[in-house]
């Protein structure tokens, strides 16, 4: 088993920087390939790399069963990377960079306003998402609800990511297991200690740190190919080190540091990459079961709080 001592290069300030921006392979100086644990200089784990540890029967099944998961969103903020809001409207549609409007007067107000728009990429959501000002209450996602057999067949795949979890990193699963056990069954998914499950299709992401995840627990990460693709690395960038994700391998990583990915090689077109992102969302516990939601959300009066607590 590789152990590497990862040391910071970039400040906290240098690294908050390059927030939304995409990395290249400069970014790096080392890219893990094998089995790894990189260790921080306080003890504490950046990352854990585990091999070829889903089966490939699981992964086949899944595969089918979670790609249309991930849709065209503009939704994913700094993750997204931004739109260049100094182009007009026309300009971005015809480029592809398309926004959810042609109009350029509206697009001369965020830029003269300070706004930033994420770009549009294909990611989507399984599981379950706890209250927001939109939706305030816990609830089944538009994906797991619309196709209920599809997520129960791809429950397997996220088991198995979940065993892994607890063989890598029994502490932290032990504390997100212990979260999970406070949650009501109606939003975990069975036999895991996750609630949620991100799916993202050919996308490079932006410099970001991930948000609304249990603190306790660790970032988990599982990637399928297929075509003649490479690249896409899951880079560090303060620490310069790099993961090269491939089929049916595991990244546990601290994902409240700063990372993104660098970009695919090959022809667009000849290979596809379906990662994702295994997490339980922080507020679950506060849920009550999904018929008590539902009332509580017809109940609910303008400018009350999401939870009581």
């Amino acid at each position: 088993m590789l152990t590497i001592q990862a040391e910071r290069h970039l400040s906290a300030e240098d690294t908050k920087a390059l927030a939304g921006s995409l990395l290249d392979e400069g970014s790096f100086d080392r890219l893990v390939t094998e089995n790894c644990d990189a260790i921080c200089n306080d003890g504490e784990p950046l990352f854990h790399f585990r091999k070829s540890v889903i089966p490939q029967n699981v992964l086949i099944s899944a595969y089918g069963n979670i790609m249309d998961a991930a849709t065209i969103s503009d939704q994913r903020g700094t993750a997204g990377g931004y739109v260049d809001v100094d182009k007009t409207a026309t300009q971005l549609w015809d480029t592809g960079e398309k926004t959810a409007s042609k109009n350029t007067a509206r697009l001369g107000y965020q830029a003269a306003n300070g706004y930033r728009r994420a770009n549009m990429v294909q990611s989507g959501i399984m599981g379950y998402m706890d209250k927001m000002a939109k939706m305030p209450y816990c609830r089944t996602t538009a994906y797991s609800l619309q196709q209920p057999e599809r997520f129960k067949q791809a429950i397997p795949f996220i088991q198995s990511v979940s065993d892994t979890f607890r063989a890598v990193a029994p502490e932290r699963f032990a504390a997100q297991q212990a979260i999970i056990r406070q949650t009501h069954p109606d939003f975990t998914i069975h036999d895991t200690v996750f609630t949620t499950v991100t799916v993202n299709r050919n996308w490079q992401t932006a410099v970001h740190t991930d948000k609304g995840d249990y603190a306790e627990g660790m970032g988990v990460m599982s990637a399928m190919w297929r075509g003649k693709g490479d690249g896409c690395y899951f880079v560090f960038p303060a620490y310069r080190l790099a993961v090269s994700m491939r089929t049916g391998d595991v990244l546990l990583a601290n994902v409240h540091e700063w990372h993104g990915n660098t970009p695919f090689k090959g022809t667009p077109g000849r290979y596809e990459r379906i990662a994702c992102v295994f997490y339980y969302r922080s507020n679950m516990h506060k849920c009550g079961s999904a018929e008590e939601e539902l009332e509580r959300a017809k109940k609910r009066k303008m400018g009350e709080r999401l939870y009581e607590d």
